[in-house]
């Protein structure tokens, strides 16, 4: 069923009224939201976004606190050495991925080879999180990443990985 419309002063067409209705209770006010988020921001105390506009698009940046919208440049940049980054990025991993990093140190394994090592018996999502976590985090890799379900696919440390582990192993 159609239904034909008045609604400030254009006449519209219809398909389902249901929908229609929802849509005028949803929009509260056309054109509000950029006014609504310059507002939050000054209650919540943070830097109003820089909003540009184009012919087909819109971008909000929201700046971090500590950057300056100007030059984009940090107003502090912390002191953190790459030994520190080693330990935050080491105490990040679960016993599972140190287990899995441990393993790879002695060059390509298997996935069953790494989930025999971490004390599983059969894939699980603990264990397959545990790895794309380490994949994500660059610190394994595939041996063959153009075909990542091949039987014969192993996993290695990469140089990030075999860092994270001499940093990891020089402090203890």
């Amino acid at each position: 069923m159609r239904f034909i419309g008045s609604q400030r002063g254009v006449v519209l067409d219809y398909h389902n009224l249901l929908l229609s209705e929802l849509g005028d209770v949803v929009v509260e006010h056309i054109g509000s939201g950029i006014r609504r988020i310059r507002n939050l921001c000054r209650e919540y105390g943070v830097a109003e976004p820089l909003i540009e506009v184009s012919e087909h698009w819109f971008s909000v940046t929201f700046p971090r606190s500590g950057v300056t919208i100007e030059n984009g440049q940090p107003d502090q940049i912390p002191h953190v050495t790459p030994h520190d980054e080693a330990h935050e990025a080491y105490d990040d991993l679960t016993d599972i991925e140190k287990m899995i990093l441990d393993r790879c140190r002695v060059g390509p394994q298997s996935a069953a080879e790494l989930r025999l090592a971490a004390g599983y018996s059969s894939r699980s999502g603990n264990f397959k999180r545990s790895q794309e976590k380490l994949l994500a985090a660059g610190f394994i890799e595939m041996t063959f990443p153009e075909r990542p379900r091949s039987k014969n696919q192993c996993y290695r440390l990469t140089e990030r990985g075999f860092d994270l582990l001499k940093t990891m192993t020089e402090s203890k």
